[in-house]
């Protein structure tokens, strides 16, 4: 892909991909693969089974481990945007672990009015605060933002990158390693430096 689209190319269009005019044109397409697939009397049993597997509280929920904890997220019916959330390692060994909520999405999500979709989290070497990614929509670029866990609650004065295609990661508690599309991108979008950033410094 180069920087700029080739004039020759009929759909060079679609890749504002969040343009008024390619959405349209995504959900004129969805609609014909979704017309044959719900016509189908097979399509909402289907659904409705795999539904009901995805939403199952009896699932194994998969975590990380990290000094003592193991850190899970969860979705179900009652929570689908997810809760992030952690217990200890002998509690994760019981039959019904005592699950300590770290960040609701849906709650974060209705209180700021935006489609948060969680993207992932990264503690610190001390186990103070976390690099938590938001997406919009659920897109490739990220919103970074850090969590505070003595507060249990979002930092107000953490460490925090702008939407965009970008990642980051703790050195130490009080440093990261960060790279964002917003220092200059490469032509498909993403970043393409790697940069030290200090708590405290702008």
């Amino acid at each position: 892909m180069t920087g700029t689209p080739d004039p020759a190319d009929s759909y060079a269009w679609l890749e504002d991909v969040h343009g008024e005019k390619p959405l349209s044109w995504v959900k004129e397409q969805n609609a014909v693969s979704l017309g044959p697939l719900k016509s189908d009397p097979r399509y909402r049993k289907n659904y409705d089974s795999i539904l009901e597997v995805l939403d199952a509280t009896d699932r194994i929920p998969m975590g990380t481990l990290s000094h003592g904890f193991v850190y899970n997220f969860w979705q179900d019916a009652a929570n689908p945007k997810g809760l992030w959330r952690r217990t200890s390692t002998a509690d994760y060994q019981k039959a019904q672990p005592h699950w300590e909520i770290l960040l609701d999405v849906d709650a974060l999500a209705k209180a700021e009015k935006e489609n948060w979709v969680f993207k992932g989290s990264e503690c610190s070497p001390g186990e103070t605060r976390c690099l938590i990614r938001l997406s919009r929509g659920g897109g490739d670029a990220v919103v970074i933002r850090e969590y505070d866990l003595k507060a249990k609650s979002l930092a107000s004065d953490g460490f925090a990158l702008p939407e965009a295609k970008s990642d980051a990661s703790y050195l130490d508690d009080d440093t990261l390693l960060y790279a964002t599309a917003k220092d200059g991108e490469t032509s498909s979008g993403y970043a393409r430096m790697v940069k030290e950033w200090r708590r405290g410094m702008p």
